[in-house]
C-alpha cells in the first residue's frame, strides 16, 4: 500500500483521503489506516526512526538490486491478518433496493428475506457470509437491519 501511495503527490492523497490531515508527504502516510499486519509492519519499519536501520540490515543481507520480498511478505500478511474495514456506501442499486425491502419488511422474515439481509451485511460490511438459525436468537439478524440501516440514512446521492 504505502509504496504505491509514496508515487503520488500530496494533492492527490488529499483527495484520495479527505478525512485524514497532515503537512507532509510521509506523515500523511502513515496516516492512513492499514488494511492489515503487513501494512502495519511496512509503516513501522520505514518509519523516520527505524528507516535507516531497516536499509542497513537489508544492505547487509542482501546484493544490491535484490528483491527481499518485503511487497509479497506485506500482501500474505494483510491477507492473513486482515483488519475491520470500515462497511463501503450503498451502490445505487444496492440503495433501491434496500429502500423497497424497508418498505414490506414485517416482524416475520422469509428465509428469502433473511438471505437477502445477510448477503448484502456480508457485502457492504465486509464481512464473511454469516446466516444465524432459525430457531435461535434474532439479534444477530435484528444487528445486521440496524447496520444496514444506518448506512442506507448516510447514502449520500452524487
Amino acid at each position: 500500500m504505502t509504496s504505491e501511495l509514496h508515487s503520488k503527490s500530496l494533492k492527490e492523497l488529499r483527495v484520495l483521503y479527505p478525512g485524514v490531515k497532515s503537512n507532509s508527504k510521509d506523515g500523511f502516510i502513515n496516516k492512513i489506516p492499514s488494511e492489515g499486519l503487513g501494512d502495519t509492519i511496512e509503516k513501522v519499519l520505514e518509519s523516520p526512526i527505524l528507516k535507516p536501520i531497516t536499509k542497513a540490515v537489508k544492505k547487509l543481507i542482501f546484493k544490491d538490486g535484490d528483491d527481499c520480498g518485503c511487497k509479497e511478505r506485506k500482501v500474505k500478511l494483510n491477507q492473513m491478518f486482515k483488519y475491520k474495514l470500515k462497511p463501503r456506501c450503498f451502490t445505487e442499486q444496492e440503495h433501491k433496493e434496500w429502500g423497497e425491502f424497508k418498505k414490506i419488511v414485517t416482524l416475520t422474515i422469509n428465509d428469502k428475506q433473511i438471505k437477502y439481509i445477510c448477503k448484502t451485511f456480508s457485502e457492504v460490511m465486509s464481512k464473511q457470509y454469516y446466516e444465524p438459525c432459525r430457531g435461535c436468537s434474532p439479534k444477530p439478524l435484528l444487528y445486521m437491519i440496524d447496520s444496514l440501516n444506518v448506512v442506507y440514512d448516510s447514502y449520500e446521492t452524487n
